[in-house]
């Protein structure tokens, strides 16, 4: 598998960094995060997530992605009779875009889960020291944060989510602990923009209050671009690396798994936590649909189509995403590893990171708070991992 380009610093300039063969038009980066602060990303009132288009929208649309590739097509594929041959080896380099942020926003769009996410963090034992850490720094007057020589002191936990799509967890940190040096990485150039976008209205609207942070919003929060299993980070760099949301198990070959938790392991300090949120597998392999569907809102309805790999140990996912005016926009393949308790231990020991039995070690938010409800699938049980760097 060809490596991404070297990680860049994520600017908010480039407004439709995925379109395409898309028929729904790319609304820009600066519409999605005033969308994200009046709130009206949720999904209750099942409205669209996207705002309506535009003729500039059309305008800032990349034609330079392919009509169709491996795995991935604004047409529809028929029947296929071997989905898993259909699975791109980099499905995930085309997936995560303003599609995603609809078929999946009932999920990782809403604020109010991911509040209760950040809830379920703060409740884990070995992270109770860093959330703790941060309460006592951000208790430092403003004129005592201006003489330290570095807005990064001993006191100040550094804490990287790893494949942090549009930034909804570190926001939210930034938001509850002002005193923590935060930082995103993720392969999708359109989702870092808008982290970095919604990073920029969310301290527009800090920097407003009586009440704001001794250090401004945007230089504690910072997003980057690039392959997570090669970063540019310095070596015991981190305090705590976090990995939420499903992000793990994306490769067909297993060692590419080994290779991103070995960077994990690289960049976290000695005695630092990583924390990661992935399927139920054993959950998921026994319960899945083959079948399903729901409608994202009142004009997009998403097919779904799954099984296991030969192997029996991926997902194999199909998903034809129709919109009621223009037809069928996308049929897409990609795949998740379905991993056990077992297996990611053992993975950890490959590493080098200790495995931390934790009393909290499930997530059902998406099956408990999704205000669509229909067709969860992975999102519905998940299961949190965490491990420890040993200080030797």
């Amino acid at each position: 598998m060809s490596p991404l380009p070297a990680p860049t610093t994520a600017h908010s300039d480039d407004s439709s960094s995925f379109a395409g063969e898309c028929s729904v038009p790319i609304p820009s980066i600066a519409k999605l995060a005033a969308l994200s602060l009046s709130g009206s990303t949720t999904t209750s009132s099942r409205q669209p997530i996207l705002p309506s288009p535009s003729d500039s929208d059309h305008e800032n649309e990349d034609l330079s992605r392919p009509a169709s590739t491996l795995g991935f097509s604004s047409r529809c594929f028929g029947r296929v009779k071997d989905p898993e041959a259909m699975v791109s080896s980099t499905w995930w380099k085309l997936c995560f875009d303003d599609v995603y942020l609809k078929t999946d926003g009932d999920v990782v769009e809403d604020p109010a889960i991911t509040i209760e996410e950040i809830r379920q963090l703060e409740a884990l034992e070995n992270l109770k020291p860093i959330f703790e850490s941060a309460r006592k720094a951000a208790a430092v007057s403003p004129k005592e944060a201006q003489a330290s020589d570095s807005l990064e002191t001993k006191s100040t936990p550094r804490v990287l989510d790893l494949c942090c799509g549009q930034g909804r967890h570190i926001l939210k940190l930034a938001e509850l602990y002002p005193a923590l040096s935060l930082h995103g990485h993720d392969s999708s150039k359109f989702l870092v923009d808008l982290a970095q976008s919604r990073a920029e209205a969310q301290a527009q609207v800090e920097g407003q209050s009586s009440n704001h942070a001794a250090v401004p919003l945007l230089e504690r929060v910072h997003f980057t671009v690039g392959d997570s299993r090669a970063t540019s980070f310095p070596d015991n760099h981190f305090d705590m690396i976090m990995m939420l949301g499903n992000a793990f198990g994306y490769f067909t070959d297993e060692q590419e798994d080994v290779s991103l938790l070995r960077e994990v392991a690289r960049i976290l300090r000695p005695g630092g936590i990583f924390v990661m949120d992935i399927t139920d597998g054993e959950h998921t392999r026994d319960t899945f649909s083959p079948r399903g569907w729901e409608w994202v809102d009142d004009e997009m309805l998403v097919c779904r189509e799954r099984c296991l790999s030969k192997d029996q140990k991926r997902l194999i996912l199909r998903e034809i995403i129709m919109n009621v005016h223009k037809g069928i926009i996308r049929d897409q393949f990609y795949q998740v590893r379905l991993y056990t308790r077992p297996e990611i231990r053992e993975h950890f020991d490959q590493v080098g990171l200790e495995t931390m039995d934790e009393e909290h070690d499930s997530n059902t938010l998406g099956k408990e708070m999704s205000q669509r409800g229909e067709d969860l699938g992975m999102m519905e049980q998940r299961q949190f991992f965490v491990a420890r760097k040993p200080t030797k």
